[in-house]
């Protein structure tokens, strides 16, 4: 029943689970842009293997389907072994080399034009049995066309914002904004709209913004990013988008320069990625909003695979009682993952009014150069955020209670709990492995159903003598309190801390997870 719950990701409370160890083996879903005239899509599966031995016969299982109803699979992926599973579905294994990768490619028959189309992979890691879980969408939308860059009338931006705002309204599918602006395309690659006024609030029902259209009408003509930009220069305040409707995708724009926040929404559901949210095209160069990247004061999100820098504030500003995944971003940094472009603020920071069943996470993303702490997490917010890269912040890499050096403290997590940091009490190197033990901290209450410690490595302190946390060694689980986690490699000389995400159990069966702060930092003898 797998494929029937996915749809349904964002609607329904979920309750929180254990944030998986960073495992050997990772794997990466990429939806294809459109379908075909007949309705076949080709989706993307990438395995990459870090490990030094290679992954035999890995078992994996594909799924695929629209709006609950299953999608059937047309084409294996050449350079697997599959078999036809349940509707929609097939069980694979695949070879992985060493240190490397591997790319397939299925292809799935839909059965409309219009819908959210979604697709899934799971393995298991063989060498942590980590599990490995991966979706993504395709959204397509009855269309509303941008077809030039002006201001208003018709085939502007505002026109089919105006549009989709009238006559979609109910819940009945969704309803795409496509850009198919006839070339020739400027000299930089990409087509820029400047709104001379703020465009109005995005309320349909159910939208996608789809920036990948313009790329399939005139071609991939900005490698370095999306073929559209809105620029904000020319307005006085608003947003560069603000998305109100139920549930609203943004895909694939840069979006800078406006006054307010890039993206602002109150939707239910939202989805923005692949989107450059304070830089232009490239990505490489900052155009500042005024506020921040994306403003979300709603309900459930993903934000996926964008670049969150160049702001006046926050790069991401996350006040939601819903379940939020910010992942595999760069915050602070251009899309080449180096250029500093750090935001006037934090590069995320996390709040929320209610304990619940959900959760925010932040895992994947490269966080620096920002002006104040790489995560900042009021102390009303739960969940998981130590599985980031983070690097030349001004402030430490995750502050709970945005105060600096936080205690452990008694309570629930969200309620004033505060999940005391844990001390690294041995990193040396011995027989070509690195070998480190970190203890608990104190703070927090109630029983400790999980317990995971990410830990990370730098080659220097910062100025005040701490560590941030520029490479994610990996995780060590354990019931005991004590946590063991061994590296192949000389790691002597680079300086070692930890950060711990535990979920504790409180009343009947009511989960309260929360992260706590970097520890100190030891050097590796």
């Amino acid at each position: 029943m797998r494929r029937f719950l996915l749809p349904l990701l964002f609607a329904l409370p979920l309750p929180v689970v254990a944030m998986p160890a960073v495992p050997a083996l990772s794997v990466r879903l990429t939806p294809p842009r459109t379908v075909g005239a007949d309705l076949r899509a080709p989706w993307r599966v990438t395995f990459t293997n870090r490990a030094a031995t290679p992954a035999v016969a890995l078992p994996f299982v594909l799924y695929t389907y629209t709006d609950s109803i299953s999608a059937p699979l047309v084409v294996f992926p050449e350079g697997a072994t599959c078999t036809q599973g349940y509707p929609g579905s097939a069980s694979c294994t695949v070879d992985i080399p060493a240190n490397g990768s591997r790319e397939l490619i299925f292809v799935a028959q839909h059965r409309s034009g219009l819908g959210h189309f979604f697709a899934g992979v799971e393995a298991t890691s063989p060498t942590d049995r980590v599990p490995l879980v991966e979706q993504d969408e395709l959204v397509l939308g009855r269309p509303y066309v941008v077809h030039n860059t002006d201001d208003s009338g018709f085939g502007s931006l505002r026109q089919a914002i105006l549009d989709v705002n009238r006559e979609c309204a109910a819940p009945e599918e969704p309803c795409a904004i496509e850009f198919a602006i006839d070339g020739p395309v400027p000299a930089e690659g990409w087509f820029t709209i400047r709104p001379a006024s703020p465009l109005p609030a995005i309320r349909a029902s159910d939208v996608v913004i789809d920036g990948r259209s313009q790329t399939e009408h005139t071609g991939d003509t900005n490698p370095s990013g999306p073929e559209v930009a809105l620029e904000g220069s020319g307005v006085a305040a608003g947003h560069g988008l603000e998305l109100a409707g139920f549930r609203a995708v943004c895909d694939s724009l840069a979006i800078g320069g406006f006054p307010g926040n890039g993206v602002a929404s109150t939707a239910s559901m939202l989805t923005v990625r692949r989107s450059y949210l304070g830089t232009d095209a490239t990505g490489l160069v900052a155009r500042p909003n005024g506020l921040r990247g994306v403003r979300l004061t709603g309900g459930h999100a993903l934000i996926r695979d964008n670049v969150l820098s160049g702001n006046r504030r926050a790069g991401g500003y996350i006040h939601s009682d819903g379940r939020v995944t910010v992942r595999d971003n760069l915050i602070g940094v251009g899309s080449d993952g180096i250029t500093p472009l750090g935001n006037g603020a934090s590069g995320l920071y996390f709040h929320r009014n209610t304990l619940n069943f959900d959760a925010a996470f932040a895992t994947g993303n490269v966080i620096a150069y920002n002006a104040h702490a790489g995560i900042a997490l009021s102390l009303a917010a739960v969940g998981g955020f130590n599985q980031n890269r983070f690097h030349d912040n001004g402030g430490a890499a995750i502050d709970v209670g945005i105060d600096g050096p936080s205690r452990g403290a008694g309570g629930v997590p969200g309620m004033g709990g505060v999940v005391g940091a844990p001390v690294v009490t041995s990193a040396r190197y011995e027989n070509g492995v690195t070998t480190i033990d970190v203890s608990l901290g104190e703070g927090a209450g109630g029983t400790r159903a999980y317990t995971s410690v990410a830990i990370y490595a730098s080659d220097a302190l910062e100025g005040d003598g701490t560590a941030e946390g520029s490479e994610l060694l990996g995780t060590s689980d354990s019931l005991t309190g004590t946590y063991e986690l061994q590296v192949p490699g000389d790691l002597r000389g680079k300086y070692i801390t930890a950060s711990t995400y535990s979920v504790f159990i409180y009343g009947w069966d009511s989960p309260a997870p929360g992260t706590s702060e970097l520890g100190p930092a030891r050097r590796v003898e």
